[in-house]
């Protein structure tokens, strides 16, 4: 099974985040936030574990067969992410 882009931008939605926040937070295009979320075009997994921590759900709520390279790698992002947005919001 593939990412459910459908059932991520209704969990953004729930969340209150916007495709803008979400690369804002995430220090990327606008364009690239909306072609990771176009239904039609695939995405990396990579990209998959930053939209998902971005919105605090886990990958596997979107996709039930995903599985990230590494824990570690996943908490090191999340570590990243995480900072790079409060260093944003508090500025």
């Amino acid at each position: 099974m593939a990412f459910d882009k459908n059932q991520y931008r209704k969990a953004m939605k729930v969340a209150g985040v916007t495709q803008k926040q979400l690369a804002k937070v995430l220090n990327k295009d606008l364009r690239t936030i909306s072609r990771w979320l176009d239904p039609k075009l695939p995405i990396k997994s990579d990209f998959v574990g930053d939209l998902c921590l971005a919105i605090g759900a886990l990958p596997t709520e979107f996709d039930p067969d995903w599985v990230e390279k590494s824990k570690a790698s996943l908490t090191a992002r999340m570590s990243a992410v995480i900072d790079a947005a409060f260093k944003k919001l508090n500025k």
